[in-house]
């Protein structure tokens, strides 16, 4: 799933308010799941029988929480923008390692925002750059995914 050791560093950014948008944006199609392997725990959202579209993965060993979405990268200076109900964060993206496009940022397990998530939230709202949110419910598996992060 993740890239390789040498990714990109965490960040550390302030977190700020949650976006008006989140509020009336129409939530994406798909059903958050759990997935333990080899010690990291990962909350995966997508619509049944298909690739996940959003991963959050924990790596506790690492003290990281990688965020990944489906997709490709036009530019390599690029950023994703996380957003929830108590509160958002904008962070450096860059090309996954994985065989699948996908875009991954990264954030220190002790992130205030990793805390906010590991909260149950309502909605989890992510977007690559400019483009639109993708809209997603909260559910338990978030939290229980980032359980040895948080806790770690």
């Amino acid at each position: 799933m993740a890239g390789d050791a040498g990714g990109p560093a965490p960040a550390g950014p302030a977190q700020t308010s949650p976006a008006p948008e989140l509020e009336n944006a129409p939530l994406a199609m798909g059903s958050w799941f759990f997935r333990e392997r080899d010690g990291e725990a990962a909350a995966l959202f997508g619509p049944p029988a298909s690739e996940a579209v959003f991963t959050i993965r924990c790596d506790a060993q690492a003290g990281q929480v990688h965020f990944l979405r489906s997709g490709r990268l036009e530019d390599d200076a690029a950023t994703m923008r996380l957003v929830a109900d108590d509160g958002s964060v904008t962070l450096d993206a860059r090309r996954s390692g994985t065989q699948l496009p996908q875009v991954e940022s990264v954030l220190t397990a002790g992130a205030p925002f990793v805390r906010t998530l590991a909260r149950e939230t309502a909605r989890l709202g992510v977007a690559i750059g400019e483009e639109s949110l993708l809209v997603m419910p909260g559910d338990a598996a978030i939290g229980r995914a980032l359980g040895g992060c948080v806790e770690g």
